[in-house]
C-alpha cells in the first residue's frame, strides 16, 4: 500500500493525484452553495479537514483559501468559519483574519473553552472605562495583554505627586 496516506471517513490520496481534484472528489456539496461543505475525508480530533499535498500535512481549509487566493498565507493568518463548523471548506463561509478576530469571533459565539481568556478578549474597555483603542492601547512586549494608555497616564501623574509630597 506503498503511496496512500491513512484517511478517517473518506479516501486516501495516491501520490501524483491532483490535489485539487482529490478535494473536489472529498467535498460533500449536496446541501446547495450556501449550505456548509463538509470535507468528508481524514479529520483531525478538532474536526477540522486534514490532507497531504506534496508529502506535507495541510489543513484543508487554509490550503484551500490559498488555491483561491492564489498565495501562501502568512502563518498569522488564520482562516475564519462564519458558519463554526470545522469540516466546512465552502468558500462562501470562509475568511482571512487575524489570531484576535478569530477569538473574538469564538468569544462572541460561545465557542471559546477558556473563561478567562474570553473575557479578556471580549473587553473593549479598560476597567476604568477608557476604550482600547489603536491610539489608547498599548501592546506590552515580551508579555501577554495590552495595557491602556489613559490609565498609565493617570498612574504616572499619581506616582510623580506621591513624590513630590513625600519630598516635602
Amino acid at each position: 500500500m506503498q503511496g496512500l496516506r491513512p484517511s478517517l471517513g473518506g479516501e486516501a490520496m495516491k501520490r501524483g493525484t491532483d490535489p485539487m481534484q482529490f478535494f473536489d472528489q472529498q467535498v460533500d456539496r449536496s446541501g446547495g452553495p450556501t449550505a456548509c461543505h463538509p470535507w468528508t475525508s481524514w479529520r483531525a480530533g478538532d474536526g477540522y479537514g486534514d490532507m497531504f499535498v506534496d508529502g506535507k500535512h495541510v489543513r484543508v481549509h487554509r490550503w484551500l483559501m490559498e488555491q483561491l487566493t492564489g498565495r501562501k498565507l502568512d502563518r498569522r493568518e488564520e482562516v475564519l468559519h462564519c458558519c463554526d463548523n470545522p469540516p466546512c471548506v465552502n468558500p462562501a463561509h470562509l475568511r482571512i483574519g487575524t489570531h484576535t478576530e478569530n477569538m473574538r469571533d469564538a468569544v462572541e459565539r460561545g465557542r471559546l473553552r477558556i473563561p478567562r481568556a474570553a473575557a479578556f478578549a471580549a473587553r473593549t474597555h479598560c476597567p476604568s472605562g477608557h476604550e482600547f483603542t489603536a491610539e489608547n492601547t498599548r501592546i506590552r512586549e515580551g508579555k501577554h495583554g495590552r495595557r491602556c494608555r489613559a490609565c498609565d497616564r493617570l498612574a504616572q501623574q499619581v506616582k510623580r505627586q506621591l513624590a513630590r509630597v513625600r519630598a516635602s
